[in-house]
């Protein structure tokens, strides 16, 4: 299977060849070696170039807002989906003695994808909507302390949290890039399932050139018939279906009562399957 192509209606730069050579050699070590996901790869082949130590602790770091095209220096180079996510609202940096190690960003997603928690009125479903944000992207530098990863997101959160007032916040993890959401588990969120679709796959579609690829959320969104895609050309093919994840800030009562309005129960952490 090829490397994932830049998703339409995606932003950011695309990848230089330099970025997609690299892209390409962990793709081949993933697909020999998928019980590790493609990230670590990537890590790895950057590790390998740079040579350089990992940084012995996460004593001075901080987590500050910085410009999208600071965080698509991280984001571009290690991330599994290589481009800054449609709807980017805010990134934040992950530095220790002024280096950037890492980014995270937030993304607002359209249509119902953010009525995680229900209120007692329309309008009060409405305006937790609003305070519901989607932690879109987040990588971090192979030679980042251990736990650098968490801690990123945990204290993006909590600093958007007084920047935006966002108060839910959820997350993918990708099995195609042979993720269980390991750093979100790590951060203490809840599992919400496998995105609420019936069974394990969905369809996505990819163009007769296999340089775009048509999501079944952006198909449903534009109102675009399957029929009409593959009149035109494009090819179905089948996707895993990605983990939810969500995390609630504000002072423990006001989680609390977060928690107790999400319309989708929690389950166990998905564990990653070993090979034999």
């Amino acid at each position: 299977m090829k490397a994932p192509v830049r998703q339409t209606g995606d932003s950011g730069s695309v990848p230089t060849p330099s970025l997609q050579i690299m892209h390409d050699r962990a793709r081949k070590r993933f697909d020999a070696d998928p019980s590790r996901c493609f990230q670590k790869h990537i890590r790895e082949l950057y590790a390998d170039q740079a040579k350089r130590p990992p940084i012995p602790s996460l004593d001075r770091a901080r987590v500050e807002r910085i410009s999208n095209e600071e965080a698509s220096t991280i984001i571009l180079k290690y991330e599994w989906l290589r481009t800054m996510a449609s709807g980017t609202i805010a990134c934040y940096g992950l530095k220790i003695d002024g280096e950037l190690l890492g980014a995270g960003c937030f993304a607002c997603l359209g249509g119902k994808i953010r009525q995680l928690c229900v209120g007692a009125t329309v309008k009060e479903t409405r305006e937790l909507a609003a305070k519901t944000i989607c932690y879109a992207r987040g990588a971090c530098v192979p030679w980042t302390p251990k736990n650098a990863a968490s801690f990123l997101i945990r204290n993006a959160c909590r600093q958007s949290h007084k920047d935006f007032g966002w108060r839910v916040f959820f997350a993918y993890s990708d099995p195609e890039a042979g993720e269980i959401g390991t750093v979100y588990q790590a951060c203490g969120w809840y599992f919400m399932g496998d995105s609420f679709r019936k069974g394990k796959y969905h369809t996505d579609y990819i163009s007769a050139d296999g340089q775009r690829t048509m999501t079944s959320y952006a198909k449903n969104h534009n109102g675009i018939s399957r029929t009409q895609l593959i009149a035109d050309g494009w090819k179905p093919i089948a996707r895993w279906n990605k983990k939810k994840y969500v995390w609630f800030e504000g002072t423990p009562t006001e989680r609390a009562t977060l928690k107790s309005l999400c319309r989708y129960p929690f389950q166990p952490y998905p564990k990653r399957m070993v090979t034999l």
